[in-house]
Parts: C-alpha cells; sequence; structure tokens
C-alpha cells in the first residue's frame, strides 16, 4: 500500500474531512476515489476500510440528487467487495459487522443496522 496514494484518494471523500474544512468534492470525484480505495486495499479485508464503505453504500441522499448518490453508493460497493476479494463468508474480524446481512438489508428494505460503533 502506498501512503501517497492513500493521502490523495483520502481527501477526495467528503466523509473522511473534518467538519471544519470546507471543500467542495463532487461525487463523481468521491466515487472514483471510492473505487481507488478498493483497489488499494484490494484483498486485504481491512476492517477500516471494510467499515467506512459500508457507512457509505448506506448513506442517505443529503440533496435532491438522488441519481448521483446511487453512483456514489454502487461505487462503494464495488470496493467493498474488491477490499474483501477472496475472503469468504467467514472473514477473521469482519463476523460482528454483519456483512452479508447489512448489504441484503440495503437490497431489499427494511430496518437498518446501526453503523459500526468505531466509525
Amino acid at each position: 500500500m502506498d501512503d501517497n496514494i492513500m493521502r490523495a484518494l483520502r481527501v477526495s471523500i467528503a466523509f473522511l474531512i473534518p467538519p471544519y474544512v470546507d471543500i467542495d468534492i463532487k461525487l463523481t470525484q468521491e466515487a472514483a476515489s471510492m473505487v481507488g480505495f478498493g483497489l488499494l486495499y484490494k484483498g486485504s479485508a481491512n476492517r477500516q476500510v471494510t467499515e467506512m464503505l459500508l457507512v457509505q453504500m448506506g448513506r442517505k441522499p443529503l440533496t435532491n440528487k438522488d441519481i448521483e448518490r446511487e453512483g456514489l453508493s454502487l461505487s462503494a460497493g464495488f470496493a467493498l467487495g474488491l477490499v474483501n476479494l477472496g475472503t469468504g463468508a467467514n472473514t477473521p474480524g469482519l463476523e460482528d459487522l454483519m456483512i452479508d446481512e447489512r448489504l441484503q438489508r440495503l437490497f431489499e428494505g427494511g430496518l437498518r443496522i446501526p453503523p459500526p460503533k468505531l466509525l
């Protein structure tokens, strides 16, 4: 993993920027950065990145740009798949995140599972 690439990607994701910093980030740029995180952490099953991507997939839209928000959720889903690529259903250290149940509820609807505690 390259720290310089990670820093560049982190600046482009609004969720990771402190609230007191005022930066205008387009959703398309944020979506590309999420896929970049997936490629950077491919196959690592990194817990922090997995949690971030799960939260991003489940976020509600803040404006009426629903189509762009759906694209952001889709790119977070692709990145989540890349991060957990080849790890199987029972990845050590990620069982408590209930990834399968969260994804099923996002697709089918229903009660939302609260976000992970670390975020």
